[in-house]
């Protein structure tokens, strides 16, 4: 198994209650990364148009070589792969995935500003997570399930499966063969889909 195990994801997905369930399960310190950056100062500013800290990626790549320097598995609830990664560590990355009209319906309902759930939906739509975990940590190391059409005992399910290597119900998702970005990007700006 591997010792660190990312759950990845936009926004809204269930990064963290995954990643608290599968940690409890293997037996594996769990992390929620904001939080950690938070706490620990792990950040060089604030990005005003975003509403989010910016990370300090080698103090967080560092921070979690610390963590796992002291062995046993870890399990990481982040939205990025790439910047967090420490190098020569086996890791591995399961992006939750999310219908963006589901998506938009949660951040909505959480109170995000439009411009920021269109931020986060559009990311969903062209796969941005995926492709950073693909693109850092390889593709047989990459793996996406599609939360919105499992329960939470399902998904945490697959997950176990993905980590042991049985990946028969693994499936790419891919949302532009569904919606086109711009009439999407419409539909959500004038209807009110959030009920």
């Amino acid at each position: 198994m591997p010792r660190l195990i990312i759950i990845t994801g936009t926004p809204g997905v269930g990064k963290s209650t995954l990643s608290r369930a599968l940690a409890r399960r293997v037996g594996a310190r769990f992390i929620d990364l904001g939080e950690v950056v938070k706490t620990e100062g792990l950040h060089v500013g604030f990005d005003q148009f975003r509403g989010s800290l910016i990370i300090d990626e080698k103090r967080v790549r560092q921070h979690l070589a610390t963590v796992l320097k002291s062995g046993g598995k870890v399990v990481v609830a982040s939205h990025t792969v790439g910047h967090i990664a420490p190098r020569g560590v086996d890791s591995f990355a399961i992006v939750l995935r999310l219908d963006p009209i589901l998506l938009y319906r949660r951040l909505l309902r959480k109170g995000w500003t439009k411009r920021k759930i269109w931020e986060n939906v559009e990311s969903e739509l062209l796969d941005v997570c995926y492709f950073d975990a693909a693109h850092n940590l390889g593709l047989e190391r990459a793996f996406e399930l599609d939360t919105g059409t499992m329960s939470k005992a399902q998904v945490l399910g697959e997950a176990l499966n993905a980590i042991r290597g049985d990946r028969a119900q693994m499936s790419r998702v891919n949302w532009l063969s569904k919606y086109d970005p711009i009439d999407l990007e419409r539909k959500l700006a004038w209807r009110n889909i959030s009920s």
